[in-house]
């Protein structure tokens, strides 16, 4: 039994500020304002959207701007597949659970 019960994966770290700048800084990543960067680190707002787009278990969603995988993860918990894009240079969230930066 994992900590959410039988079959269920434990949750990933939750996304704060402070946790994401703690990562950001161990791959040597900087947030580029000229390049409009945001992370959500909300947790009510990344519900809102996914609820906001009404996504079907068949659906397959296509997200621009993957970032460090919040909304990621719960696009993927309703739709049948997420096509994620990341724009050169920043920071990516593998499954594997360790950063890395795109080259």
């Amino acid at each position: 039994m994992t900590a959410d019960g039988p079959g269920r994966a434990c949750p990933p770290p939750r996304q704060t500020t402070a946790y994401l700048k703690e990562l950001f800084a161990q791959v040597g990543f900087t947030i580029d304002a000229r390049r409009g960067q945001n992370f959500l680190v909300d947790l009510n707002l990344l519900d809102v959207a996914v609820r906001a787009a009404a996504i079907a278990p068949d659906d397959i969603v296509l997200e621009v701007g993957t970032g460090t995988g919040a909304l990621t993860e719960r696009l993927a918990a309703e739709a049948a597949r997420v096509v994620t894009g990341e724009t050169r240079g920043s920071p990516n969230w593998p499954a594997t659970g360790s950063w890395t930066t795109a080259t």
